[in-house]
């Protein structure tokens, strides 16, 4: 009976140690608000201390300078479609957060203060986020198609993170 009774224990203690961060972040309604507000076709996800908003298809990204070029490379025709996918890579457009824990505001202050203040860019309720990889936005430097998922992108990073999410003054 004794010995029933530690090994009840023992998966209890293991199962509330493993999954911690995962029921933590099911309490932030910040966390849920964005989730909620997603549009179809992304998902947020936590996954090794990551928050990580996604699109559930694949995409194509062509790297290049585009800076100086014709308008013409940017309009959504079907020579540039064909264009980004023949010599682009298909990838994952998604918006990546590292995960460490709530920094209070006192901890910023003092922060800002040193000499190389390595601040958070956001916080939710429950952690402060670092902005750690961002990839689906059709800019100067890399083409996306299909083109919406670069919009999408764009409304999900300035309508939904930046506006639900607590950034952080870093002056």
């Amino acid at each position: 009976m004794k010995l029933n009774i530690y090994i009840f224990l023992l998966v209890i203690l293991c199962i509330s140690s493993c999954s911690g961060q995962v029921s933590d972040i099911s309490r932030d309604s910040l966390v849920i608000n964005v989730h909620n507000s997603l549009p179809e076709g992304w998902t947020l996800m936590i996954q090794d201390k990551e928050l990580i908003i996604e699109k559930t298809d694949s995409i194509w990204i062509l790297e290049g300078n585009w800076i100086n070029a014709p308008r013409e490379d940017y309009e959504d025709s079907e020579k540039n479609k064909k264009w980004i996918i023949e010599y682009g890579q298909r990838q994952t457009a998604r918006i990546v957060f590292e995960m460490v824990d709530l920094w209070t505001p006192e901890k910023i202050d003092s922060t800002k203060r040193t000499d190389n203040p390595n601040l958070p860019d956001y916080n939710t309720e429950l952690f402060s986020l670092y902005e750690k990889e961002v990839i689906g936005f059709d800019n100067e430097y890399q083409r996306i198609f299909p083109w919406y998922v670069s919009e999408e992108a764009f409304m999900i990073y300035h309508k939904i993170v930046k506006k639900t999410f607590n950034e952080i003054d870093k002056k």
